[in-house]
């Protein structure tokens, strides 16, 4: 069922004028997760592990970050 989730996601990359990177990607979600100061979190053990990986590396890149709903699809978008 994950992957199948996963091949009805969308992703974007796009190079804007003067370098910037903006990575947009779209999943469905069957649930509405639980947003705290606009970070999705879970209590469920070994979940929420690719969203710390990102943060981790957007914010060593002095990236952006977002994590937010869209309809019903699960939407983050990196700016780099």
């Amino acid at each position: 069922e994950r992957s199948l989730r996963v091949l009805d996601g969308a992703v974007g990359v796009f190079c804007a004028k003067g370098g910037a990177l903006l990575i947009l990607q779209k999943n469905p979600a069957s649930e509405t997760p639980v947003f705290s100061n606009g970070i999705p979190v879970t209590t469920a053990k070994n979940h929420g592990i690719g969203v710390q990986s990102v943060i981790y590396y957007v914010e060593k890149e002095h990236g952006q970050y977002q994590f937010y709903m869209e309809g019903e699809d699960f939407v983050v978008r990196i700016i780099l």
